[in-house]
Parts: structure tokens; sequence; C-alpha cells
């Protein structure tokens, strides 16, 4: 919830793209610090934002490669951040959501993007796309995510 309050008072407060991605780096949940993440840049005009993420070999499968549900983690984050960002700080828990891994991930700093599709009254929709260092694809997303306002949480109990 700690993410919600500080997503709300971003927008009341009308800051900068640039503190956002700074405040949610204050901020961030234990899962997020696991993987090394990094929020690197947000844009409220686009909609959308990017997060990078450094997974060492501690991450892989028995392959050797990074196992993909550390991937789709990654995506998920990333979409909802974003549809989080835009409405001005709705939680945005996934629905449903669709990955297509196109390459294997080796150890190292990956990069993903969550963009807003649309951002309806209780139902949005992202996208995402995950590329290593060097730019190449790994893998790409869709989701479909539930809006749930700040007010809807502390009616709830959840906060």
């Amino acid at each position: 919830m700690e993410f919600v309050e500080k997503s709300v008072s971003l927008i009341d407060a009308n800051v900068s793209d640039d503190e956002a991605v700074r405040l949610f780096n204050a901020s961030l949940p234990l899962g997020l610090k696991l993987m090394n993440a990094r929020f690197l840049s947000a844009s409220s005009e686009h909609g959308n934002l990017t997060i990078s993420y450094d997974l060492d070999k501690e991450f892989n499968n028995v392959a050797g490669f990074i196992c993909g549900g550390y991937l789709a983690n990654a995506l998920d984050q990333a979409m909802s951040y974003a549809m989080s960002f835009v409405t001005g700080g709705d939680a945005a828990p996934t629905l449903e959501m669709k990955v297509s891994f196109i390459a294997a991930a080796r150890p190292g700093r990956l990069i993903a993007t969550g963009s807003v599709v649309k951002a309806g009254k209780t139902v949005g929709f992202a996208e995402g796309s995950l590329r290593d260092e060097r730019g190449k694809l790994i893998a790409n997303a869709s989701a479909t995510v539930q809006r749930i306002t700040l007010e809807q949480l502390t009616r709830a109990g959840t906060h």
C-alpha cells in the first residue's frame, strides 16, 4: 500500500516524471529489491515506464538461463506500475497475462518496459517488453489489470 499512497501523492503534487522515478526507487517492495530492480524512466505523457533488473546465476533454471517465472514477473511489474502511474496511484493487480518468450535470457541486466494501452474505469490493458542490455528482445507480454482506488482499498480494509 505504500506504493499506492506515494503514487497518489505523486499525482496530487504534480511532480515531474523524474521525481516520480526517484520516489518509486525509494519505496521498492522486497520482491523488486530481491531482483535488483531499479526504475529508470517514466513518462506520464506516453503512459509507460522502464525498470532494469540485474539477475545473476541464482535466478537460473537447470538449463543455465534465467527462469521464465522471473521474466514474467519483471514484465508483470512493469505493466502494473505503468498502469498505477498513469491512473494516479490506483492499484493494478493483474487479472490475466500472456507472455511470449522470444529468446533465452542469460544472467545480467534486463530492461522491462510497461505501457498502458487503455485505462478504463475498472479494467485496464497494458503491454510490456523485456530486452537484454544489448537491446535483444527476450519476451513480450500483454495484461488485463483491475483498477482499484486507494479509497476502495481503504473500504475493503486492506489498507
